[in-house]
């Protein structure tokens, strides 16, 4: 059996898509009290150990079972984002990340048996163009209450891929999970067809 650690429909359906069979379980974490855990600060460490968090805490109750996390953070001019909590907080966050580019530190971990058997970072950048004020408002209008979902404030697959003048790195780890080396890491375990 597999299991995402995870109740993000965006990472669902990645897997989904790809024909993964899971179960999604949540990951009941503090994420801000652990990210004060990592071992550094480092934005890429923060995310792996984010991912590996979420996937200890439901290994824990499924033994001999693989089970992913997986966690991003945003980085942009040395400031980390998280999720706003408002609609008011997320229209700060994109005016703070308009005409500039930005990284998403994208970590997957797979734990079996408490185990960290696999793990991947993949860091796409992303820059968002010098929209208006007028399109920001109107992107607010159609995008609430989904601006609260990810830490960029945009889901890059729909209107969100709008906001950007450039794009360097992988899609699904834009969309938040390093899809290619997971599914060669479950080919590796002849938990998929190789």
């Amino acid at each position: 059996m597999l299991i995402l650690a995870s109740q993000s429909p965006t990472r669902q359906r990645l897997l989904h898509n790809a024909r993964v069979p899971f179960r999604a379980i949540s990951a009941s974490i503090d994420e801000r009290l652990t990210e004060t855990t990592a071992p550094s600060q480092e934005p890429s460490i923060i995310a792996l150990h984010l991912a590996k968090s979420k996937a200890d805490a439901v290994s824990q109750n499924y033994p001999n079972t693989y089970v992913i996390g997986a966690d991003q953070l945003l980085t942009c001019d040395g400031q980390r984002y998280h999720k706003p909590t408002s609609r008011k907080a997320a229209r700060e966050q994109l005016e703070a990340l308009r005409g500039k580019s930005h990284e998403l530190q994208t970590a997957v971990c797979i734990v079996f048996n408490n185990e960290c058997v696999m793990k991947d970072i993949n860091v796409p950048r992303l820059t968002m163009r010098c929209f208006s004020d007028m399109f920001l408002d109107h992107y607010m209008d159609n995008q609430s209450p989904n601006v609260l979902h990810s830490p960029g404030c945009y889901r890059y697959e729909e209107q969100g891929i709008q906001l950007f003048d450039h794009i360097e790195g992988d899609m699904h780890s834009i969309l938040g999970l390093p899809l290619l080396p997971l599914l060669a890491f479950l080919r590796s375990k002849e938990l998929l067809a190789s």
